[in-house]
């Protein structure tokens, strides 16, 4: 019934990335339109479920767009955990052991375009690092 549909909608903006902003309402730096559309009308949604678009200079609540994209996706946090993966000795752990701690790291990340991501974002560094270090040792092999 409902609650299967509800949970499908979930299931379908967690995949496309969206975040809980609260119960109920969700967003995403990227227009769902197309991909929701098609969903609703399978689904017999129609008049259910409100799909607003808001330029980048909008406000929500009283915060600015990228202050609650990094609320709502808890980039804090993931920028800490970025910046640890960074502080470590990486190049004395076994490939496979960077590869995981990085890929754990990024599977939360919701790869936001780079003018949404916050002052001092170590995301690409990051990334930078684990390549360089997945080259150097598939290169000594």
């Amino acid at each position: 019934g409902e609650r299967l549909l509800r949970n499908a909608l979930r299931d379908r903006l967690k995949l496309m990335g969206c975040g809980m902003l609260q119960k109920s309402v969700w967003l995403t730096p990227y227009d769902p339109r197309e991909v929701l559309r098609d969903f609703v009308f399978e689904n017999y949604l129609q008049g259910k479920v409100l799909i607003s678009v808001i330029g980048s200079d909008s406000m929500i609540g009283g915060g600015d767009l990228k202050n609650i994209l990094a609320y709502v996706y808890h980039l804090d946090q993931l920028n800490d955990r970025y910046d640890k993966f960074l502080s470590q000795d990486l190049e004395k752990w076994p490939r496979f052991k960077v590869a995981l701690e990085f890929y754990s790291i990024l599977k939360d990340d919701p790869q936001l375009p780079f003018s949404l991501l916050p002052e001092g974002w170590k995301g690409g560094e990051a990334f930078k690092k684990f390549y360089i270090l997945l080259r150097m040792r598939s290169h000594k092999s």
